[in-house]
């Protein structure tokens, strides 16, 4: 009969990349040896491919240093997909020693090596280095892409970097680089934490300006930025803006609204957008809930005001 090759066993490999079935990858290729036979690079990158689609980044290493030990040459998409897998399993560390290591053994990474590492470190919120890696890709006369910037954004997001994230934000539109709604949230969100209102309801606008739709997630970061800048008419705003441009309005941005006129003692506004609440048939929070309940009871609020709002599940 037919005897399998190393192409058979390629196409084997290649078909578990697909289905991420690294188990199932590891398996061909022991086979693969127990023939007589040796993985060539296209067989090693379709390994690696499903460690990667598998989050098995230390597998993925071993691969890699196997690969090398074999004096197969390694190319960019074997390292490509070993810094996913790094990227994957949140280990930003071996994901930028690869790098490192690709620019030393004189094999140039290409964008996608450098969008894997950046997306490593943004998933420890690894800012700085995240910035670096995108730092070095554009020294390298490479276009970056919304994949890098987007990672950076992101990155500056989970560290509270309101001012570097616009700052991003600005560098990928001055190169010509589309972001999109995911990149403008995550800016969004990283104005939100720090109280910076302004710059939220800018990216908001910049988001239309560019033809993005504006979502449930961004807009209720802006009401939340709002909120948090004491900034109560402009969260009543985006709440009127969202009803009438049918976007959308979350329970997250309707508690924002309420405990930004709670706040700002406008608890005639609150009382109305909880009456909102109960039409769309949106619950407050608790900790919401018990600011209102507060509030009407120390205003001496009709009793039935008062039942409605102890009537609202707790």
């Amino acid at each position: 009969g037919l005897q399998p090759n190393t192409v058979t066993y390629n196409a084997l490999l290649s078909a578990c990349r697909v289905g991420g079935r690294w188990t199932r990858s590891l398996n061909f290729l022991l086979g693969l040896r127990q023939e007589g036979m040796r993985a060539d690079v296209v067989g090693f990158g379709a390994v690696l491919s499903s460690l990667e689609e598998g989050e098995q980044w230390e597998r993925a290493s071993e691969m890699l240093a196997e690969l090398r030990r074999r004096c197969t040459e390694a190319n960019a998409i074997t390292c490509s997909a070993t810094i996913s897998a790094s990227a994957r399993g949140e280990q930003w560390e071996p994901a930028l020693d690869l790098l490192a290591a690709m620019q030393h053994r004189t094999l140039p990474p290409n964008v996608v090596c450098y969008d894997a590492a950046a997306s490593a470190c943004e998933k420890r919120a690894q800012w700085e280095r995240a910035f670096g890696v995108v730092t070095q890709l554009q020294r390298r006369c490479l276009q970056a892409n919304a994949i890098s910037y987007g990672a950076a954004i992101s990155a500056c997001e989970k560290g509270r970097r309101w001012e570097e994230a616009l700052g991003m934000v600005a560098t990928a539109r001055q190169r010509s680089c589309r972001l999109d709604e995911m990149n403008f949230n995550a800016a969004i969100s990283s104005c939100e934490k720090s109280k910076e209102w302004v710059p939220a309801l800018c990216l908001l606008a910049s988001m239309q300006g560019s033809l993005l739709e504006v979502r449930v997630v961004g807009h209720s970061a802006a009401v939340s930025a709002c909120e948090k800048g004491r900034q109560w008419i402009s969260g009543l705003s985006l709440l009127q803006w969202a009803c009438t441009e049918a976007v959308g309005v979350s329970v997250v941005s309707y508690n924002s609204a309420v405990l930004s006129t709670l706040d700002c003692s406008r608890w005639e506004w609150a009382l109305a957008l909880a009456g909102d609440m109960a039409a769309a048939s949106a619950e407050p929070d608790v900790h919401t809930r018990r600011m209102l309940l507060m509030e009407s009871e120390q205003r001496a609020l009709l009793g039935a005001e008062v039942a409605s709002l102890r009537g609202m599940r707790r």
